[in-house]
This record gives C-alpha cells, structure tokens and sequence, in this order.
C-alpha cells in the first residue's frame, strides 16, 4: 500500500465517520463479517478511531501521534493499527526504531510483540547497535527478543555477529538454537559463525531414551542439530564443513535433506559425500516418514547429478 492510497483511506474513512456511517455497521449489512476469523485482527471501529486522530496532521504529526498511540494507549486494537500504519509508511518512519525496540523490550502482550518485529523490518529500523547494548541488562525474554530480532532485520554488523556467534557458546540447547536460526536468516553475512555452526552440528546427539524426560533431551538435541545444519546452508557451505554434511545423510531424513541440498552448492569439491548419497538415494526404510525420506531421496539425487562430472 502507498503513502499516497494510505492519504485516500484516511480521507474516506474520516468523511465516513463525520456521515455518522460506522465502517463495521456496513460490514454486518453486508454479511460479510465473519467474528470467527481474525479476531485478533483490528475492528473497524478502532480503525476509525485512528483515522480521526490522524485527520488534518502532517507526516512527522501522524509518526508521533502513532507512536504515541503504540507507545502509551491501553486498547490493544487500536495499538495494532498504529503498528500497521507505520508498517505502510515504510522507510519513511525509520527515525522511530529505537523508541519502537525499546517498547519490543518491555512489551507484555505477545502478538504485539510479533506485530513490533514486523514494523521494525518493514521501516527498515537502524537497531542493531542499541539490540546488542540492551543485551548486557537484559532479562532471559528480553534476550530471547534481542536474538530473534536481530535475525528479523538480517543484522549485518560486525557487533551484532560477533553477538549471535557468542550465543551458539551457551549452555541452554534452546537459546542455541534461537541464535542458529536467526543466523540462518541472516545468510552469507554470517560468515564468522560457520565454524561453531560445524562444532554444533557435530556433536553427538542426545539419544531418545525411554521415558526418562519424555524424549526432551533427545528432542532439543536433535531440532539444535538440524538448526545448525540449516544456518551452515543458508550461510554457504565450506569445504570445512564437508564432513558434518556427510555425516548428516545417515542421520534422521529432515537432516539428510539438509545436508544434501548444502552439498549439491558445492558440485565436484563434494565429491568425497559421494558415497553416502548413494546411500542416501537407495534409502526406503519408510517407516511411516515417507514423505520426509522421499524429499531427502530426492534431494540426495539432485546433489549426486550436481557433484558428479556428465558422463561419469
């Protein structure tokens, strides 16, 4: 949506609302109204309600009326429209992102949490500096927030890759895997992670035993493994990363996918993975995983014609 149909709308609705028509009168007249979907999604209602504040302000009048809005009203709905306006203003509410982090940091109700990631992407916020500093006093959620975030914006600074590389050296799987997935986003940018990626990616991974904890050990073990293969894709394999690749396709068939994807980007330096494509490839121990071991078959096939010379 543009500036300029953002304008129009806002002329429309306010002539609406001074006509004494109520937009979600309309909607039930209609019987186009469905309460059972979105309902997190804004009413009308508070749509108008903004629509009228923002009436007669100029550009910079209508940032700091909607970040007021975000910043300090109490109705929820009307807080997600503001969100959504500045989201349409695009670069041009750039100059809001610290203020906007900040509440990100403290923000209790979680889809506006989400909603403030978006905003913070779609404004193209310079945060990166002040998500790395707020990290030093942070809380386990604020942090939480910092990482996922940082990934959101596709964080590129040296600072803020230095941060994330340092989070894969925590104890908690969890926090590991956050910062995995948000390097993953990220891309060739991230560089300077690959080699712990690798180091993650090859360790052993916690086996399922019995009930002991539910199987949770076994689960976070394994969604960190496939994590950290997905980042090393994302990022660009290396030669150095050739051997956890490897090793990848003899493991569960999400993972195998992975690697062989990873490995086909290589073509003929991969040719030592040969082997274990092959394998791959003639897999059909099934299991009730076909679906999944048909994607890795078919991806193994695609990294051999990829690796392999025509004609050998």
């Amino acid at each position: 949506m543009s500036y300029a149909f953002f304008n129009l709308t806002v002329l429309i609705m306010v002539c609406a609302a001074a006509a004494g028509c109520d937009p979600s009168a309309m909607t039930k007249r209609s019987g186009s109204g469905n309460d059972k979907t979105n309902s997190s999604f804004p009413r009308p209602s508070a749509r108008t309600e903004l629509l009228k504040k923002l009436q007669n302000q100029s550009k910079q009048q209508e940032q700091a009326t909607l970040l007021a809005i975000v910043l300090h009203d109490d109705e929820k709905t009307i807080r997600y429209e503001a969100l959504e306006y500045l989201s349409v203003m695009g670069s041009d509410a750039s100059s809001l992102g610290i203020p906007l982090a900040e509440q990100l940091l403290v923000e209790s109700d979680y889809s506006l949490v989400r909603k403030l990631q978006s905003t913070l992407v779609e404004i193209d916020a310079d945060i990166e500096e002040f998500l790395v500093g707020a990290a030093k006093t942070a809380n386990e959620e604020q942090m939480s927030r910092i990482v996922e975030t940082l990934g959101d914006v596709s964080a590129n600074k040296p600072k803020s890759l230095e941060f994330l590389t340092e989070r894969l050296s925590v104890q908690d799987r969890l926090e590991q895997q956050a910062a995995c997935e948000s390097l993953a986003k990220i891309g060739p940018a991230a560089q300077l992670a690959l080699p712990k990626l690798i180091e993650i990616a090859a360790r052993p991974q916690v086996p399922l035993k019995g009930d002991q904890d539910g199987g949770l050990a076994h689960r976070e073990s394994r969604d960190l493994h496939r994590a950290a293969l997905s980042a090393i894709a994302a990022i660009g394999a290396s030669e150095q990363s050739i051997p956890v690749l490897t090793t990848a396709l003899s493991g569960d068939p999400f993972s195998a996918q992975i690697a062989a994807d990873a490995l086909a980007t290589l073509g003929p330096r991969a040719a030592s993975a040969l082997p274990e494509l092959e394998k791959l490839k003639a897999r059909n121990d099934y299991q009730g995983r076909a679906i999944a071991i048909a994607m890795a078959v078919k991806a193994a096939k695609q990294a051999i014609a990829a690796i392999k010379p025509v004609g050998n």
